[in-house]
């Protein structure tokens, strides 16, 4: 099977509001639809959408990066591209946008649905059986923790609800939290993610202030990352710490040993693809580690991708809920993204990604 064509259709979705973090803020999500056709008919689609701050190449080196790949490999084989695809290493979301479509092109032709396929492809994991329906759970994610009114709280469906943190001072973080818990229905817990935006004092008092409140996991506490004091934080917690940011200052050799917590956040556009991401979460799984997926508020198809990544990764990626749902985040989008009922996405024996473009986005 040939490659016919290789488009990178160029998108910029604005936001429904501003997203706001430690690591700055943005109105819109920029980057390229990659679109192959092969010589069988077949059509596959992958998301490029580059965030220089979450760990990516910019904008300008994946529209370098994705011209000389279109130019070299049109017209090659499906199978030699996909191979090429490792020498692209200063590139992950260009790597992750031609890799996920090569993998729709290649799963559709086998008759699977994309995580079915990836998990039979990359040895190392129990095998998903035939038929069945994979159900991932989601946490929803409203935004920073002090923009929650009781009117988005009470719309909250999802058991799990993540909030930023490191907008403001703790001290006033801590009492919004406080507020927010003390409205949450029986079992709902809280996910929350400081970027990266205390010292180690500071992280040590959240902590300490966080007993008896329904917090299900903590990310990125710590300003300057560090394996020892990750460590202690971890000690202090009666629930998961979690790197996400970070993992890009530890070698990808040592990076579970190294970090010292219970937790890792794997983002398929940083990771460089599906298939690094897999390797991934399976070496965090040898090492006792939850490994949750999220996106970049990636567009409908990068999405998808990842929602078939955290499929494929099988009862162990049940045991936590995933960030997949940011959809919402845009005001329009490049395709119909998955379907969230009550923080859960059901995948079905479809073959391929799951994602098909509007009619106008391909014109």
């Amino acid at each position: 099977m040939n490659i016919q064509s290789i488009k990178a259709i160029p998108y910029s979705l604005p936001l429904s509001k501003v997203w706001r973090s430690t690591q700055g803020s943005f109105k819109s999500r920029k980057g390229w639809l990659i679109v192959i056709s092969s010589d069988t008919g077949l059509r596959g689609y992958g998301d490029c959408a580059p965030m220089p701050e979450a760990g990516t190449e910019t904008k300008e080196q994946a529209q370098i990066c994705l011209h000389e790949k279109i130019k070299a490999e049109s017209g090659n084989r499906v199978d030699t591209v996909f191979e090429s695809l490792a020498l692209i290493s200063d590139c992950p979301a260009t790597r992750c946008g031609l890799e996920t479509a090569l993998l729709d092109v290649l799963s559709k032709n086998s008759g699977l649905p994309l995580y079915r396929y990836l998990n039979e492809q990359i040895p190392g994991s129990e095998k998903i059986k035939p038929g069945l329906m994979n159900t991932i759970q989601v946490n929803s994610n409203p935004g920073s923790v002090l923009e929650v009114s009781p009117e988005i709280l009470a719309k909250q469906t999802a058991s799990i609800i993540k909030f930023k943190l490191g907008i403001d001072t703790p001290e006033k973080e801590m009492a919004a939290l406080k507020k927010i818990s003390s409205e949450l229905e029986p079992g709902v817990q809280l996910r929350l993610d400081a970027n990266q935006a205390w010292t180690f004092s500071e992280a040590s008092k959240f902590i300490a202030a966080c007993r008896g409140l329904p917090i299900e996991s903590l990310e990125e506490p710590l300003q300057q990352p560090d394996p020892q004091q990750l460590e202690q934080l971890q000690k202090q917690c009666s629930f998961p710490l979690a790197i996400d940011e970070s993992m890009s200052m530890f070698e990808p050799e040592t990076l579970i040993e190294q970090t010292r917590v219970e937790r890792i956040v794997i983002k398929p556009m940083r990771e460089g693809g599906l298939v690094n991401s897999l390797k991934l979460a399976r070496q965090a799984y040898a090492a006792n580690m939850d490994v949750v997926i999220t996106t970049t508020v990636d567009s409908a198809a990068g999405t998808w991708a990842a929602t078939q990544l955290a499929a494929a990764l099988g009862r162990q990626g049940q045991n936590v809920a995933h960030g997949l749902a940011t959809s919402d985040w845009l005001s329009h989008d490049l395709g119909l993204a998955p379907i969230i009922k009550s923080g859960y996405i059901q995948l079905d024996e479809t073959p391929g990604l799951g994602f098909e473009p509007f009619d106008k986005v391909e014109r």
